[in-house]
């Protein structure tokens, strides 16, 4: 379900251009991920986590090293020119999926009727900010 949930993502991200300008492919990429976190799919493999991770400890490492590559890949696609280091990329990509996450969960809670656009931009500008500094540009080549 992790593959899938992951994989789902992948495809609404598939259509940012790498070498579209940076603010441009992380207003996209909130948006995309966005619509994935806060979708009824994550929600339930979500849940499938909370119930599975107690119940199996020893298994949370192997399906966490899963998502993280699999973010990792779909974030180079999208940020070659972001010269990060490897912690400094993996940071990021774990704070934006956390903060997606969390408000995704907000909205269960307050049944949706809050609009998640302040918190959404928030997000964005922090991306925009760490990205800039690292070199991302205009995008296309580049090291990451």
């Amino acid at each position: 379900m992790l593959a899938e949930s992951v994989a789902r993502l992948a495809e609404r991200t598939a259509a940012i251009p790498a070498d579209a300008p940076l603010a441009t492919r992380v207003a996209l990429f909130v948006e995309k991920a966005w619509e994935h976190f806060s979708s009824a799919h994550y929600r339930s493999m979500l849940e499938i986590l909370l119930h599975l991770a107690p119940a199996d400890p020893e298994a949370a490492p192997g399906w966490r090293r899963g998502m993280e590559r699999a973010l990792d890949a779909i974030w180079r696609r999208i940020f070659p020119d972001a010269a990060l280091s490897q912690r400094r990329a993996l940071l990021l990509q774990r704070y934006a999926a956390s903060v997606l996450s969390g408000l995704a969960s907000l909205a269960l809670l307050d049944g949706g009727s809050r609009p998640r656009a302040g918190e959404l931009r928030l997000l964005e500008e922090t991306l925009l900010r760490e990205l800039s500094a690292a070199g991302a540009g205009g995008g296309g080549a580049g090291g990451a």
